[in-house]
């Protein structure tokens, strides 16, 4: 079963938004505006990494209509273990490809998500997931690029 990796910023950012406002909600009505505005703050932070993450899912959109695809040749992982968040595994992720004229690039490390599914735990290893990735590189710019990453288990 094949299952798309997600930011860790789409992740986080909608679940600190959404705990956040219904602790904001709670404190006006229980009339606690300090508690009410710390967790608009956090609110806040969720949305912006909301944005965070938008922008670079449509930045990948935009490099897998108009970039060049190239897999990748390695996949080197680093789990964040203290980052278990609801059914997910954090990951920093480090990626090579060879590019069409034979240079071999390596790629900044970015944080990424992968749901668990029903049978995995908590603490399933990311060593039981076949991770496959693809990265997409403008044509004008070899270091404006994105990485769409898949897992299978």
């Amino acid at each position: 079963m094949q299952r798309q990796v997600k930011s860790f910023h789409n992740v986080i950012g909608l679940r600190i938004a959404f705990i956040s406002a219904a602790f904001a909600i709670l404190g006006l009505a229980n009339s606690v505006p300090t508690f009410a505005a710390i967790f608009a703050m956090f609110f806040a932070l969720g949305i912006l990494f909301l944005f965070i993450g938008w922008a670079r899912d449509r930045k990948l959109v935009s490099l897998q209509a108009h970039g060049t695809a190239y897999d990748a040749d390695s996949i080197d992982y680093a789990p964040v273990y203290l980052l278990r968040i609801w059914g997910y595994i954090t990951f920093r992720a480090y990626f090579t490809y060879v590019d069409s004229n034979g240079a071999e690039h390596i790629t900044k490390t970015r944080w990424y998500c992968l749901r668990l599914g029903r049978s995995d735990v908590n603490h399933t290893p990311l060593d039981e997931f076949n991770l496959s990735a693809k990265v997409y590189v403008s044509p004008d710019n070899i270091q404006d690029y994105a990485v769409g990453i898949c897992a299978e288990k």
